[in-house]
């Protein structure tokens, strides 16, 4: 049997988290959410992840403190990947400086 990957999508928009899980879920993955960077944070220390999508602008806690709290001793295994929108790849670079395996632009553009 086919190993299935398990992956979270931290994003404080629902149709992003929708639409991401959806397209990962008829490719096989097992797919958790997380509306915040708190929730995201907690099930990131509370489960084993291998891929996490995580938005930098959220409420309660940015995504560039999730990947800096998770990847801090190395709490968290999984991968990080940054989610930006609006063209905030400075934070995206920060993110990444801090652990994070890459970015990409969620935007329309």
């Amino acid at each position: 049997m086919e190993r299935q990957y398990k992956l979270l999508i931290v994003d404080n928009e629902p149709e992003i988290r929708d639409t991401y899980g959806n397209y990962f879920a008829k490719r096989g993955f097992i797919v958790d959410t997380a509306a915040d960077g708190v929730e995201g944070l907690d099930k990131l220390l509370h489960d084993e992840f291998d891929a996490a999508l995580i938005d930098i602008k959220m409420p309660k806690m940015d995504g560039i403190e999730v990947i800096r709290q998770a990847l801090t001793d190395d709490l968290v295994d999984a991968s990080m990947i940054v989610l930006t929108g609006h063209g905030d790849r400075e934070d995206a670079i920060k993110a990444i400086n801090y652990g994070a395996d890459a970015w990409f632009d969620k935007s329309d553009d």
